[in-house]
């Protein structure tokens, strides 16, 4: 098998189990590692061997620096994955409580935010019948989501990166960056939840300007307020939403951002998502001596990545431990 092997996302341990204990992740065009992992019995130690100053080295102050990853985006990467939290989680868990114990019926609904933070997929303190999702929520993400790069954006991109400018092929006429955070980070998050929540239309569809969405929300939530004996609080990580809560009177609770640079352990699957989020939303990574790419040429799934080997011999091993385990799988036996 000459060409790129493709794999589905519960495929991802197998290639970590043959690149061996101690991973480095990187983003090829940046000459600097992101991350050392070390995989231990019990899950994985984690060093952020990056810092913020690092990427903006990196960036030529041109119009293609929103395409090129930021720290900020690792940040997001993992939060979602659930390696970092937000780090006032224990005050919401309190919160929530105290709201039980009112006689209202109480509804939680996330700003967008919370979605590409990845808050569902983590959440072990809200109920689904507790959350209610808002149809503007849904828009904006769904929006973000077909903006693709065209040959000029590509051919821009490359005159400005320094290093491995070639990865950049694969992603002509794949997703830009903001919408592939939008599929990897947020969509994610909403499907995890979107057939065991309620939802509410609300009183106008989404718009362009990020500004009157956050108005739309609010006094939507408003007039839910109004018509249902319920109470809805805001879960929001921006804290321009506040002002606008205080002024419609909307309870909220505002979480606060982890401290990246903290990290030093993550389970298994965290790891896993971490990995597959930031091959998401940067497009592609390197691990070890691996390239992994989220976007690129014949993508078929959202769940199905490429990955192109520049150790023949790692390659040839992956290739007969994925060969073993999907032949497995494919025998359907049944414990």
């Amino acid at each position: 098998m000459s060409e790129d092997p493709t794999i589905k996302e519960d495929e991802l341990q197998i290639l970590l189990n043959v690149l061996g204990e101690k991973l480095e992740l990187s983003f090829p065009p940046y000459n600097f590692n992101i991350l050392e992992a070390q995989l231990t019995r019990e899950g994985c130690k984690i060093n952020l061997t990056c810092k913020e100053r690092d990427f903006e080295d990196y960036l030529a102050y041109d119009w293609f620096d929103y395409e090129m990853p930021r720290y900020n985006d690792l940040a997001e990467c993992l939060l979602n994955a659930g390696i970092t939290q937000y780090s006032n989680l224990d005050e919401f868990k309190k919160r929530a409580n105290t709201y039980r114990n009112l006689k209202r019926n109480i509804r939680f609904s996330p700003d967008t935010n919370l979605l590409y933070h990845g808050f569902f997929s983590n959440d072990e303190v809200t109920q689904p019948d507790e959350v209610l999702i808002m149809d503007i929520i849904r828009d904006e993400v769904e929006a973000q989501l077909n903006h693709k790069y065209t040959g000029n954006d590509i051919s821009n991109i490359k005159r400005g990166v320094k290093y491995q400018r070639q990865f950049y092929d694969e992603l002509l006429n794949r997703r830009n960056k903001r919408s592939r955070k939008a599929a990897f980070l947020a969509m994610r998050d909403y499907l995890s939840i979107r057939d065991k929540v309620s939802h509410y239309e609300g009183i106008e569809k989404s718009r362009t300007s990020s500004e009157e969405n956050d108005v739309i929300l609010v006094k939507s939530l408003k007039e839910y307020q109004k018509t249902t004996y319920g109470l809805p609080v805001l879960l929001t990580a921006d804290d321009t939403m506040t002002d606008i809560c205080e002024l419609h009177g909307i309870e909220y609770f505002l979480f606060k951002f982890p401290q990246v640079h903290l990290i030093d352990y993550g389970t298994f699957k965290q790891m896993r998502d971490l990995v597959l989020n930031l091959a998401g939303v940067f497009g592609f990574i390197k691990l070890n001596s691996v390239i992994i790419f989220g976007e690129y040429i014949g993508k078929r799934a959202l769940d199905e990545y490429k990955i192109r080997f520049l150790d023949k011999k790692k390659k040839k091993s992956f290739l007969k431990n994925l060969l073993i385990c999907r032949k497995l799988i494919d025998l359907k036996i049944l414990r």
